[in-house]
Formats: C-alpha cells, structure tokens, sequence
C-alpha cells in the first residue's frame, strides 16, 4: 500500500487570496478602530486640557476658583485636583500672612501713637515745674524793692517744684525702666 495524497496548488493560491483580503480588511479595521478611540481619547483629553488651562489663567489672575471644573479619573485629572487644593491652601496662607501683617501694622501704629501721647504728657508735665520756678525766678530778679519774706517764700515754692520735678523724673526713669514695652533708654 501507498497513500496518496492529492494538493491542488490552485485551490491553495485561491485559499490563500482569501487569507490575504481577510487580512488586509481586518488590518483597516484594526487602523480605523484604533484612530477613532485615539481620537475620542484626544478629545477627551483636549477637553481635560483646556479645563486645566482656564483654571490655570484664573490662577494667574489671583482669582479664587469657586467651581472646579470635573477632571476625568485619571491621572491628569488627578495632577489637576492636587494643583487646585495647592493653589486653595496657597491662598487661605497669603490672605492669613495679610492679616496677620495688616494686625501687625495696626499694633505697631497704637504703640506709637501711645508713646507720642505719653512723650507729649511727661513733656507736659515736666514743663509745668519748670515755668512755675522760671517765673518765681525771674519776679525775684526783676523785683528789686521784694522783701525777705517774699523772697524766701519765692525760693521756697521754687525748691517746691524742684522736689516735684525730681519725683516725676524718679518715677517716669522706674516706669520706663522696668520691662515696659515703650521702654526709653536710662
């Protein structure tokens, strides 16, 4: 016995011209589905962009971003969330930093107007002595035909305002010396 086997070299050519167009046809197939999902995805993509882009020109502005646009659940949507609560915290500091400055500013200001005030009212105070014993001097040099009675009394309310003059003296060197906090040198 012998097998014969019977190949027919055109059925195979006309087998394999199918096998060919099959190939060919879903080849196109294959390259049209994959430019139209690479095109939904560069739309979808394109859309997640241009939301990114107006959030980042609102950025720019200084303006707050009340609605946030939705990002898709990917990684670029997740890269534009992070962005945006970056920014949010951002901002909550610098308007925090502003305030704090701004109250820092306000008190700076009070103490010198305090100081100022308190400055014009030792200046006030020590003045008054002073004019009170320039007077009482002056009378004495001026007054030639003044008695002894009424000078010793001039020398003595003059050693008056001295006493009173030394006590504010004394008493404003204890107060500014002892850690106040519009504290002038000794």
């Amino acid at each position: 016995g012998f097998i014969t086997y019977r190949y027919s070299l055109l059925s195979h050519f006309q087998n394999a011209e199918h096998f060919d167009e099959g190939i060919f046809y879903g080849t196109i197939g294959v390259a049209v589905a994959t430019v139209v999902l690479a095109l939904l995805l560069t739309v979808r993509l394109q859309r997640n962009i241009r939301s990114l882009k107006r959030v980042a020109e609102t950025m720019e502005s200084g303006g707050d971003i009340e609605a946030v646009p939705e990002f898709a659940n990917d990684e670029l949507g997740d890269l534009s969330r992070n962005f945006i609560d970056l920014y949010r915290r951002l901002r909550l500091a610098s308007t925090e930093i502003e305030r704090e400055h701004s109250r820092a500013m306000h008190e700076q200001q009070e103490k010198l107007r305090i100081k100022r005030q308190l400055t014009n009212n030792i200046n006030h105070e020590l003045k008054t002595p002073v004019a009170a014993i320039q007077g009482y001097l002056e009378t004495m040099t001026t007054s030639k035909d003044m008695t002894d009675e009424e000078r010793n009394a001039f020398i003595a309310k003059c050693y008056a305002h001295v006493m009173q003059h030394s006590r504010l003296l004394y008493k404003n060197r204890i107060y500014f010396t002892r850690g106040n906090p519009l504290r002038m040198s000794t």
